[in-house]
């Protein structure tokens, strides 16, 4: 039943965010979004579930270097698609985060000042690696946040070794498979 449980939540996630990506892009009709979203999940569900496994065998293996055999194979698989959800969310907050810090940053260094369109892109191309180290940073933190409360509800305790992989091996994932390499 919990696995049930699970992958209900898990369909539900995937509806919402394509509901959510789909409802920012096209100007159409709920209906006609709904139907777009629907055929979108038929298409995502191949991709979800190889970045999933790859996260899988990413974990199993982290899991079985340091001699952690706790955990049923399947719970681990339910953490890895769980983690899919949790690099965008992870991305997509710590953008928010960095936008905001960095637009008070800007405007308190640069308020007064009128720049022009080349003047702002040598300063953002300055401050580009800091604000990509700062990202992959609260991406990390958001992680594992994320991953000690799924961990708690799908393997039933928190272990914080055990979220700090989790949450590397998600973030340099994340760099590698969706991101430029620096």
């Amino acid at each position: 039943m919990k696995y049930l449980i699970n992958v209900l939540v898990l369909l539900i996630l995937i509806f919402i965010s394509l509901l959510v990506i789909t409802y920012q892009i096209t100007n159409e009709k709920i209906s006609k979004k709904i139907k777009i979203v629907a055929v979108n999940m038929i298409y995502m569900m191949p991709v979800i579930s190889l970045i999933g496994g790859i996260l899988f065998l990413l974990f199993e293996i982290a899991l079985s270097v340091i001699k952690f055999n706790e955990y049923y194979y399947l719970d681990v698989f339910i953490v890895a698609i769980y983690g899919i959800f949790i690099i965008f969310l992870g991305d997509y907050i710590s953008k928010i985060i960095l936008r905001q810090i960095s637009a008070s940053i800007f405007s308190r260094k640069y308020g007064g000042e009128k720049l022009t369109h080349k003047e702002m892109r040598e300063i953002y191309r300055k401050n580009q690696d800091s604000l990509i180290l700062w990202n992959y940073i609260l991406i990390f933190i958001i992680c594992g946040i994320l991953y000690s409360v799924v961990a708690e509800i799908i393997l039933l305790e928190t272990n914080l070794l055990i979220i700090i992989i989790f949450s590397l091996i998600t973030t340099i994932s994340y760099w590698i498979l969706f991101r430029k390499i620096i």
